[in-house]
């Protein structure tokens, strides 16, 4: 999975990876149980974000044989998805029906006795997991892990997450202005001549689930 840098996450996003790296690598790796944890949040609050840090750290990259990044959109599709978790999981591009055996195996062929930690984006309900992905995923090593972003806390629970589920919140005022003043230098604005303005008050007005920015400059 690409590597991304987000401007607008900062130190709490990196406080957050980190509890999480520890959260999934510091536990019982011995467990048979496949452990599963949960990023909950409103949507775009950041909680892909953080499950691509996480999924990039060097720590879950040298702990896990396999990583596999799986989006599961609110009209997911059985076979598409089928198809992709073969192909991330090196498992090769054919896959027919969801419900056939045969293409169900490749998958279960490529994880075999092997540690993955596998990421289910955006996850709007369980069916998936449950109806499909379980079962092969079943086959992988010990040590497994899955990390779920999703809104709901009722998929969280209906995936058997362990608690307490890892809540992103939106970042107080004072926390944002901190972090857009390291983001921003300076804005430039185009009147007759070029003007160079420091920014001088921010103000943060959070909606459904939304930090909308408006920025004046120094009177």
């Amino acid at each position: 999975l690409g590597k991304e840098r987000s401007g607008v996450v900062g130190e709490k996003i990196e406080e957050d990876t980190r509890a999480l790296v520890q959260r999934l690598t510091n536990g019982n790796m011995a467990m048979t149980t496949i452990m599963v944890v949960a990023v909950v949040g409103t949507g775009g609050i950041g909680k892909t974000t953080l499950a691509k840090k996480v999924f990039n750290d060097e720590t879950i990259q040298k702990a896990f044989h396999k990583k596999i990044w799986l989006s599961v959109t609110e009209d997911e599709n059985e076979v598409e998805l089928l198809r992709e978790a073969i192909n991330s999981a090196g498992g090769g591009s054919g896959a027919g029906d969801a419900r056939d055996s045969n293409s169900k195996s490749l998958l279960v062929d490529a994880i075999r006795n092997k540690r993955f930690f596998l990421v289910l984006d955006d996850m709007w309900s369980d069916r998936a997991w449950w109806n499909l992905l379980r079962e092969p995923f079943s086959h992988g090593a010990v040590g497994s892990r899955v990390l779920i972003t999703t809104r709901h806390d009722d998929v969280a629970r209906g995936m058997q997450a362990v608690r307490p589920f890892h809540h992103v919140h939106k970042l107080y005022p004072r926390d944002a202005w901190s972090l857009l003043k390291k983001q921003v230098r300076r804005v430039i604005l185009p009147y007759n001549n070029v003007h160079v303005c420091y920014l001088h008050k921010v103000v943060f007005i959070h909606s459904s689930g939304h930090t909308l920015i408006s920025c004046m400059s120094p009177n």
